[in-house]
C-alpha cells in the first residue's frame, strides 16, 4: 500500500499534506489560493500535497468521495489562478488519481524555497495584495509582520542583493529607454472590410424608398470593389449581419497585419553582476492596457512568454531558470511582439518589470520607457 493510500485510510493529514472533501471549483477560488499559500509557506522540506475528494471529518478513517472529471478542465485552470495571484511563482500541478471506482484530485506543490509566498494582486475583499498564510500542525494562520520579517531575514543568508542585477532593453548595452514606430491601424483588414460594408449599408439606407435602391447599391459597389468584382444584391439585414461577423472573419488577417507585417520586438536583458547564479528565476513585465497598443498572446511557439491581458494592464511572464553571473541574458526566449497604433505617436509608455529568484534578497523591480514615433523618426532614433 502506498503512503498516499495509507494516509487516506488513516484520515490523518500531515503538515505537508491537506485533505479536502469537495473540489474547489469556480466558487472556491479564495479557499484554493489561501490553502495554496498556506502549504507553500509551511516549514517543511520537499513537495507538498493537497488531496481533493477525501473527507477526513466524518470518521477516523478517510472517506473517499471523489471529484468530477470536469474539475480537471476548469477555466481558468488552478495553475493559471496561482500564476496570476501569487508571488514568487509556485510550481503547481493538478492531476486525477484513480482510487477504486472514483477519481480523486492531487495538487502537487514543488519544493518551496523562496518563502514567504504572498498575494501579488487583490482577489477579493478578504484576500488582498500582500496577504500571506501558513499551515502549522494542520491548522492555517495568517502571517503577521513579525513572521514575514523572520522569513525574509532567513533568506538573506547567501542571498543576492537586488542592486547586483541590471535589467534594461536589449542592445549592445542595457537601455532604459527605446523608441518604437507606430502604424496606421485604419488599414487593419477587419477595419478596411467593415468600412466597405458600412458604405454599402449607407447606400442601401439612403436610397431606400426612392426606387433607385438597386442602382445606387450597384454604383457604390463598383466604386468600392471595382467593376471586375461581380455585384451581389444584399438586404440591409444581411449587410448588418455581415458587419457583426467581420472581426471574427478577419481575425487571422488582423493578427498577421499586427504581429507580422507591423510588429516590433520587445526584449529585455538581465545582467547578473554578483558572484553567484540566480536560482529558479522568473520575470514579469507590466505594460498599460491602452487603446491602440496590441501585444501578441502566446503563438504556436512554446518558447514565447505567457501574456495575460487585464482591464488596465498587460502582464508578460517568462521563466528563466538559472541566471549565471557575468553574462547578460535575454529575459524572453522569444521576443515579445507588439504593435502600436498612430494614436500613440508622441507618447511615452512606462514599462514595469519584476525579477524573482529563489536566492534574491528581494525581487528586482524597476521601470523602463518606450517612446512611440512615426517610422522615420524611430529608425533615426
Amino acid at each position: 500500500m502506498s503512503t498516499l493510500e495509507e494516509l487516506i485510510q488513516s484520515g490523518r493529514p500531515a503538515t505537508p499534506m491537506q485533505f479536502r472533501a469537495k473540489a474547489y471549483g469556480l466558487d472556491g477560488q479564495r479557499e484554493f489560493l489561501r490553502d495554496l499559500l498556506a502549504m507553500a509557506n509551511a516549514s517543511v522540506k520537499g513537495p507538498r500535497l493537497i488531496v481533493v475528494g477525501v473527507d477526513t471529518d466524518a470518521s477516523a478513517a478517510g472517506r473517499v468521495l471523489g471529484v468530477a472529471q470536469r474539475d480537471f478542465e476548469q477555466r481558468p485552470s488552478y495553475a493559471e489562478l496561482a500564476r496570476q495571484h501569487i508571488e514568487p511563482p509556485i510550481q503547481l500541478s493538478y492531476r486525477p488519481i484513480k482510487h477504486g471506482e472514483v477519481v480523486i484530485g492531487l495538487f502537487q506543490i514543488g519544493d518551496c524555497q523562496d518563502r514567504p509566498y504572498m498575494m501579488r494582486v487583490d482577489h477579493s475583499p478578504t484576500l488582498r495584495r500582500g496577504d500571506a498564510w501558513v499551515r502549522v500542525n494542520n491548522e492555517v494562520f495568517r502571517l503577521g509582520r513579525s513572521h514575514l520579517q523572520a522569513l525574509f531575514q532567513s533568506n538573506f543568508k547567501d542571498s543576492i542583493a537586488p542592486q547586483r542585477v541590471e535589467i534594461g532593453f536589449a542592445g549592445e548595452i542595457s537601455q532604459q529607454q527605446i523608441m518604437l514606430p507606430v502604424c496606421d491601424l485604419s488599414q487593419l483588414p477587419s477595419v478596411v472590410a467593415a468600412s466597405k460594408v458600412q458604405q454599402m449599408l449607407a447606400a442601401k439606407e439612403n436610397s431606400s424608398g426612392s426606387g433607385n435602391t438597386s442602382l445606387m447599391a450597384r454604383l457604390t459597389h463598383a466604386k468600392i470593389f471595382g467593376t471586375n468584382d461581380p455585384y451581389k444584391d444584399q438586404s440591409i439585414e444581411t449587410l448588418t449581419g455581415e458587419l457583426d461577423e467581420i472581426t471574427r472573419q478577419h481575425r487571422v488577417d488582423d493578427q498577421n497585419f499586427l504581429f507580422e507585417a507591423n510588429a516590433s520586438e520587445l526584449q529585455l536583458r538581465v545582467f547578473n553582476q554578483s558572484d553567484s547564479a540566480i536560482e529558479d528565476a522568473s520575470v514579469t513585465v507590466t505594460l498599460p492596457n491602452l487603446e491602440g497598443l496590441h501585444v501578441a498572446s502566446k503563438p504556436a511557439d512554446e518558447s514565447y512568454p505567457a501574456v495575460d491581458t487585464k482591464d488596465d494592464s498587460i502582464l508578460v511572464t517568462s521563466y528563466l531558470g538559472e541566471i549565471p553571473p557575468g553574462t547578460p541574458l535575454p529575459a524572453f526566449k522569444t521576443a515579445v511582439k507588439i504593435c502600436a497604433g498612430s494614436s500613440l505617436e508622441g507618447q511615452r509608455l512606462t514599462v514595469g518589470y519584476t525579477l524573482f529568484g529563489r536566492n534574491l534578497r528581494s525581487p528586482v523591480s524597476g521601470q523602463l520607457a518606450i517612446d512611440f514615433r512615426d517610422q522615420l523618426q524611430a529608425l533615426m532614433g
